[in-house]
This record gives structure tokens, sequence and C-alpha cells, in this order.
């Protein structure tokens, strides 16, 4: 005797329970194969989606949409050769929207399948304030080096290069505020499916200056988790210590922690939350403690009438950043809306609109600002 199955724990579930059955009875049931498949993508059980759909494609071979699923549900999966060579005809198909969809999807998936590859983003912006001094242009460039060093792509060694200048409006003849940061290391999967936590011990060097041009340096290592919690929830830890070397303030040493989490709500509807804290000992000045929150919401769209086959954003975000020492009490918190709009495959503008309070702890002393900050990127 078949047990009875347990009741669902959401209406996703349940109407997953009913769409297998529908498709127990009748194998061949194409409405009921839609709806198991409507039911998985919103689990993110991408694994039933893929068996789903091979199925389909195997019953209706014409079934251009089908295929395209099945492609992109094996992009979701990690599966990135596979992924490549089902997106390879759709990409070369003669119907132009089937084509444009295909295409960045087969680049990603052969990047990602290739043995070694680099990718990056260059970008330029500038936000303009009500208060002079937080106003500013900014350059921006991040480097991706990616190389396979286990059995299928079951291991890789990662580097990642992140460098910035920034100068505010008002500096004069100050120097130009600027970061450099290098991590690189191993990366793994701790399990056997690519559904797996991902793991990543590194080495790091962070260089900084800031607008008074006192420069430190930052060397060290730490390890960041990947993993999924339930079907659509994600989390992330951070780790990094080292030493600390700056121009005024002697040596000392560093522990920054993070950890960040993510959920969705929907296929296009996503929530991020990060929480962060750095900690530095041991300089000429006060031990120094930082604390960051932010939490982000967004939803993807692809509007109409753009002929880019890339979605869109539109999200808000808050955050609010404390420094605590024996010399300084600093609180600022943030607020604002922010969208994201392909221009074309591999440029995209970034604009966000907000208000920030600022409060360094003397009497009378929190100030408001409010700005717009508009970035133009490119992805290669």
């Amino acid at each position: 005797m078949v047990a009875a199955p347990q009741a669902a724990a959401s209406p996703q579930e349940a109407a997953r329970a009913a769409a297998f059955a529908r498709m127990f009875a009748a194998p061949t049931d194409r409405g009921a194969m839609l709806d198991y498949l409507r039911a998985s993508l919103e689990l993110r059980d991408f694994e039933a989606v893929i068996a789903t759909l091979e199925r389909l494609v195997a019953l209706e071979p014409n079934n251009t949409q089908a295929r395209q699923q099945l492609a992109l549900a094996y992009f979701a999966l990690g599966s990135n050769a596979i992924s490549a060579e089902k997106l390879r005809p759709l990409a070369g198909s003669a119907d132009a929207q089937t084509a444009a969809r295909a295409a960045p999807y087969l680049r990603e998936a052969s990047d990602r399948a290739a043995p070694s590859a680099i990718s990056g983003t260059a970008s330029i912006g500038g936000t303009a304030a009500s208060r002079a001094r937080d106003a500013s242009v900014e350059t921006a460039i991040t480097l991706a080096w990616r190389q396979d060093i286990g059995t299928a792509g079951t291991a890789q060694w990662l580097t990642d290069l992140a460098a910035s200048a920034r100068r505010h409006h008002d500096q004069g003849g100050q120097p130009t505020a600027s970061t450099f940061a290098l991590r690189s290391g191993p990366q793994f999967r701790i399990g056997p499916n690519a559904e797996s936590p991902l793991a990543r011990p590194f080495l790091v060097v962070t260089a900084t200056r800031d607008i008074h041009g006192n420069q430190e340096l930052r060397y060290g290592a730490g390890g960041v988790l990947r993993a999924r919690l339930g079907q659509r929830g994600g989390l992330i830890a951070d780790l990094a210590f080292g030493a600390l070397e700056t121009q005024t303030n002697g040596r000392g040493t560093f522990v920054d922690i993070a950890l960040g989490g993510s959920y969705r709500f929907s296929a296009a509807t996503t929530v991020q939350v990060r929480l962060a804290q750095q900690d530095q000992r041991g300089l000429l000045t006060p031990n120094q403690t930082a604390q960051q929150a932010k939490l982000d919401l967004w939803h993807s769209f692809r509007p109409s009438f753009s002929t880019v086959a890339r979605d869109w954003r539109l999200g808000a975000m808050v955050q609010r950043r404390t420094i605590v020492s024996a010399s300084r009490d600093y609180q600022e918190t943030m607020a604002g809306v922010m969208g994201r709009m392909w221009l074309t495959q591999q440029v995209y503008l970034d604009a966000t609109l907000g208000q920030s309070r600022k409060d360094e702890g003397a009497p009378n002393a929190a100030q408001s600002t409010n700005w717009l900050t508009l970035r133009l990127s490119w992805e290669f």
C-alpha cells in the first residue's frame, strides 16, 4: 500500500504535488507538465525542471521555448558545458528574439565552461549632492580570472582585483581617494552536486588612500563560504584577518567579518541583507570598530520597448554605518531607490536617488544630504 503524501508546506509545493499526480496518471499530459514546471521554478528545483523539460522536448522537438528553458535550467544548475551545447543552435536561430535571448547566456556559459576565463566590469560615474563636500566623480574597474584546477570544473583558482578612484568636488588640491584590492585562492564545492556549498580560502592585499593623502596597507588571509538555504534562500559568510600598516598611525592588526543572506520571494523579486564588522587593533590611535548593516530589495523585469535581452531592475536600499573608538563616534544612515537599465548586451546604467544623515558625535553636528548617483558600466 502506498503511503499517503504528507501535507504540503507551501502553496507552491501543493501545486507541484497536484501536477505530479496528474503527470503520473497521464505521462504525456502537456498541461500537467507545464504546471509542474511552473511550480518547480518557483521552488528553484532545477533538477526537477530539467527532467520535465527533457521529456517535453522529446515529445515536442520543435518547441523553441521549451528548448530555451531547458538550456537555462542547465545554466542555473551550473552544468555550463551542457547549457552551452543547447544554447548554441538557439543563438543561431533565424528568429531574432530567440537569438537575442540566447546569446548572452551562451557567452556566459561558454566562458564558465572554459578551463580559463577572464571577466570584469569598468565603470565611470558621479554623485550630485545638496552638500558640496559629498559630490564626487568616480572610476572603477574589477577583474576576475578563473582557472580550473580540478576534474571537470570541480575546483577552480580565482583571482579577483578591484581598483577605484574618487575625487570630491570641494577637495581643491588634495589627492584623489583610491582603493586597490587583490584576492587569490582556490574555490571548491563541499558536496556532490552543483547545489552544494562553495568554499574559498584566499590571500588578500588591500591598499587605500583617503582624501587627505593618508595611506594604508592590509595583507592577510581569509575565507568565503556560500550555501543555499532551502529552495529560495542563500547565505554567504566572509572572514579576513591580518596585518595593517598605516602612514600616520603605525602598525596593527585587522579582522573583517561579513554575513549576508538573500531570499527570493518569486523568480523576479529578491531581498538581500548584509551585516559586517571591521576591527582595527594595535595602532597608535585608539582601537576602532566599524559596523555596517544593509538591506536591498529589488525586482527584475524586462520592459516591452527594450530590444536588449537583459533584465532591468528597480529596488530600494537602507544602510547604517557606525564607527566607534575612544576618540571617535560616527554614525551614517542612508536610504534610497535604485534602478538599472541595459543599453546594450554589455553596457548598463545604474541610478540611485537617496538621502544620508551623518552624525559625528558632537552637539548639533548631524547633517543630512540629498544625492543622485549615476554610473555607466561595461561588462566584458
